[in-house]
């Protein structure tokens, strides 16, 4: 699976397992202290609901501070930079081929259309 002559970004790796083992621990915390909570009875269960409302309430409108839309979104162009590739030289000479191959088909589509051929007689 992959793109052929990409690597595999170790770093990136590292930080994906270092989240999720801080995470997992965390969450499990969370809901051992909520039971906890929720076992004292009907107090006990509107302060775990005010609780997490609040806590959904600051993770939205903290999110809203750094809105992704057009002026922030990545391109597709540039997502393709998160791939490190063995031979960029190739890879880049081989896109710049293709690159001139298509201004040429195109420059010869547009000399075509100004300069209709004339009937064989």
């Amino acid at each position: 699976m992959g793109r052929k002559g990409t690597s595999v970004r170790w770093s990136m790796v590292g930080k994906i397992a270092l989240g999720w083992l801080f995470t997992l621990p965390a969450a499990g915390i969370v809901g051992a202290l909520t039971a906890l909570l929720v076992k004292t009875g009907v107090v006990g269960v509107l302060i775990a609901a005010v609780a997490g409302t609040a806590a959904v309430l600051f993770m939205f409108f903290y999110s809203r501070k750094s809105a992704v839309g057009h002026h922030n979104a990545i391109e597709v162009e540039e997502a393709g930079q998160a791939v490190r590739f063995r031979k960029k030289k190739a890879m880049a000479r081989a896109r710049a081929q293709a690159h001139k191959a298509q201004q040429e088909a195109q420059a010869q589509t547009d000399a075509d259309a100004t300069n209709p051929k004339e009937p064989r007689r």
